[in-house]
């Protein structure tokens, strides 16, 4: 995938490569979804690191949380009372 930069990979996927079995994907997949797979392939090339959301860049996997922070649960009540 380092052959290409994002942008070039997002425009291969939606129009397709010419003389290839590589069909454009436009009609079937929404922006956003070309999106994902381009970063869902990303990941491949990318051993080690993860994609951080709030720095919305490519960061060391030890440093991405494996799910998203819930809000803390309420203690349940003590039982008996």
């Amino acid at each position: 995938m380092k052959l290409y930069s994002d942008s070039v990979w997002f425009w291969r996927v939606s129009e397709g490569v010419p003389n290839t079995k590589m069909k454009a994907w436009k009609s079937k997949l929404a922006e956003e979804d070309v999106w994902k797979l381009i970063l869902f392939e990303r990941n491949f090339g990318l051993a080690g690191k993860g994609w951080d959301n709030d720095k919305k860049s490519w960061v060391d996997a030890a440093s991405v949380s494996a799910a998203p922070a819930a809000a803390p649960a309420a203690a349940p009540a003590p039982a008996g009372k």
